[in-house]
């Protein structure tokens, strides 16, 4: 490895120390598995580690190890189910070699715009039913996605989502926090006026239902596949050669069953029904919250091609 490679390695992986509550032993490992060109137990260090690590910085590991044993299709992969697992992450671009960070902007660039504007049609849909709680947090959500100035910018409608993101949040806040005024203390009206008063006021909104958890929820530990078998993929020989990407959000239930499974940016007609069909079957060990098994929606990035 060069001198170049291994400072890099350090800055990477030495830079962004894990948190307290976290593997640091095993990041350490990994890192000095990676500086002697040891990618294959890097990676089994870190598949050994599992939860006990990060899953953001892991997966950035990951990817710098599948880009050392040249493996880049799965690195692309892993950097796509980092960027619309993690959409708030960053990578330094001073911090990683420039094809990593390529990798990561391309992806970020290809997945981002659609989670946004998903997470804003979900977030409307509940302002509109009265929802503000949930709303206000889908439309904080698309506010993280869309966080980086200079990134909207180079997209058409990132700017114009993003204004009318911020618009909505501010109503939904509104909402919430004229919810949550207290009446006027007894014998500032007459009952007349008072009764007046509660006969014209707007009705209350509608409660909120039961919480769905994403990955904007840090306090949540996320569901873990049992399992989440992909469709055969089988094309047509004219199309063999091509890779389709896409993304399929899930929600799961306390259980770990799929209660419904939606693509918001489609991979290709031959398949799309299938995977929709399939992932209805998938299971899971489902998200906790303070040990306490809770609904969760993940999106997943799918990629078919040649392997």
């Amino acid at each position: 490895m060069t001198g170049w490679a291994a400072t890099i390695l350090v800055l990477a992986l030495g830079v962004q120390q894990p948190s307290g509550s976290l593997d640091a032993d095993a990041l350490t490992r990994v890192r000095e598995l990676y500086a002697l060109a040891s990618y294959e137990d890097a990676l089994a260090q870190l598949d050994a580690a599992g939860a006990r690590v990060d899953p953001s910085r892991a997966a950035q590991y990951r990817a710098l190890c599948l880009l050392g044993l040249n493996r880049v299709a799965d690195a692309e992969r892993t950097i796509d189910r980092l960027v619309v697992d993690h959409p708030s992450y960053a990578i330094a671009e001073a911090e990683v070699p420039p094809r990593l960070f390529a990798l990561f902007q391309a992806a970020r660039e290809r997945l981002l715009p659609s989670t946004a504007r998903a997470r804003y049609l979900e977030a409307r849909a509940a302002f509109d039913r009265g929802q503000f709680p949930q709303a206000a947090r889908g439309f904080r959500e698309v506010q993280t996605l869309l966080a980086d100035p200079a990134f909207i910018a180079d997209i058409d409608g990132l700017r114009d989502l993003k204004a009318l993101s911020d618009g909505f949040l501010d109503l939904a806040e509104r909402e919430i926090q004229q919810a949550a005024t207290p009446a006027p203390a007894a014998g500032t009206a007459s009952p007349v006026a008072a009764a007046s008063t509660i006969a014209t006021r707007d009705p209350a909104p509608a409660p909120d239902p039961v919480r769905i958890y994403s990955d904007a929820d840090s306090d949540v530990q996320p569901p873990v596949d049992v399992q989440r078998r992909l469709p055969t993929w089988a094309p047509p020989p004219a199309l063999a050669q091509s890779e389709f990407r896409g993304l399929l959000d899930v929600s799961i239930d306390e259980t770990g069953a799929v209660t419904a499974a939606t693509l918001i940016a489609p991979i290709h007609p031959f398949y799309d029904g299938t995977l929709v069909e399939a992932a209805t079957r998938w299971r899971f060990r489902p998200a906790l919250k303070d040990g306490t098994p809770v609904p969760y929606r993940k999106t997943f990035a799918i990629v078919l091609g040649r392997r």
